[in-house]
């Protein structure tokens, strides 16, 4: 299966995939130097195999242009205040009053 970024994932390294295909389930093909990745016995790519662990391999044509990648959602609200802070007219108001009673002692 393509994951949502556009890699198919073979033992701990990713391979990159057109972005046309994410969400979709492909076949993959491992051979001693390469990897293919085929959709309903049509190949839509060859990567060269990776030797070491852990690795992702992006091919350039597997990325959208900029701009036209999925949309993010909304940034948290802390980043939302680095992206955005207020203005030098906006005021920091004073903590509300807060009154406090002692409990009685109990017997």
């Amino acid at each position: 299966m393509v994951d949502n970024e556009g890699y198919v994932a073979l033992h701990t390294n990713r391979y990159s995939v057109p972005a046309d295909f994410i969400g979709r389930r492909v076949d993959v093909r491992e051979l001693r130097e390469r990897i293919e990745i085929e959709l309903d016995a049509r190949r839509i790519v060859t990567h060269s195999r990776l030797l070491t662990t852990d690795q992702r391999v992006t091919l350039r044509e597997h990325r959208p242009p900029r701009g036209k990648g999925p949309k993010r959602s909304d940034p948290h609200p802390d980043e939302q205040a680095i992206l955005h802070p207020p203005g030098p007219d906006s005021a920091i108001s004073a903590p509300s009053e807060v009154s406090w009673r002692a409990a009685a002692p109990r017997g």
